[in-house]
């Protein structure tokens, strides 16, 4: 039987990269790829000198390979629950109508990107700081 999530990632790139939608982010940023490539690592990290939270802005590049590697060993990321209302609906009678909570109801789960570095050995990850 033919798993088709690897046929695809075996048929596309060897990296993909993700950033932070609060920066100019260069798609495909050859600088962060070749030091990534020359240095054999799994997980690229560009910081830029004046960030001031890294949450909220962050350039990295992930390697294919790491990527199967995590998805098998998800424990290994960091996740936290966040309350939060959420709308539903509910029926009354023979009518369904729109609900809003007044207090949280749900919860949202949440990781920080950086926790995927926890799956990695160091010696595969590379940080490229630049500066100004």
């Amino acid at each position: 039987m033919c798993d088709c999530r690897d046929s695809y990632l075996t048929s596309c790139s060897t990296f993909f990269q993700i950033c932070s939608s609060s920066q100019n982010c260069v798609t495909g940023s050859p600088l962060l790829l070749g030091f990534v490539e020359s240095r054999k690592a799994e997980i690229g990290i560009k910081i830029v000198e004046d960030t001031k939270d890294l949450e909220e802005s962050f350039d990295m590049i992930f390697s294919l390979n790491f990527m199967r590697l995590l998805v098998q060993q998800i424990h290994k990321l960091q996740f936290y629950a966040i309350p939060k209302p959420n709308l539903h609906v509910e029926m009354v009678g023979k009518e369904w109508i729109d609900v809003v909570p007044s207090s949280p109801n749900s919860y949202e789960l949440r990781s920080s990107i950086y926790s995927s570095l926890n799956a990695c050995p160091l010696e595969k990850i590379c940080v490229m700081e630049i500066t100004e």
